[in-house]
């Protein structure tokens, strides 16, 4: 998987994502990885689930991710802790 990225990043990435700036985030690599891939899924993901309620989006994602503990899913989706 990581070699596909690696060969396709052109048509995945955003061009020059290294130089994007979003308030209180991290600057943006200059390259995508798989781990990086699952982060943004279930970041989009969680503002898709809007007719949910919280409790269930956390648990939705955290399934469909895979995760055992909601703690997990909180780092992906850069939640806070209530």
């Amino acid at each position: 998987m990581q070699k596909w990225l690696s060969r396709a990043k052109i048509k995945v990435m955003e061009p020059d994502r290294d130089l994007i700036e979003e308030n209180g985030k991290k600057p943006k690599k200059d390259s995508i990885s798989y781990h990086g891939l699952r982060y943004a899924f279930a970041q989009r993901y969680m503002t898709e689930l809007t007719f949910m309620k919280p409790k269930d989006v956390r648990l939705e994602v955290s399934l469909t991710l895979g995760h055992g503990r909601i703690e997990i899913t909180r780092i992906y989706t850069a939640e806070k802790k209530a």
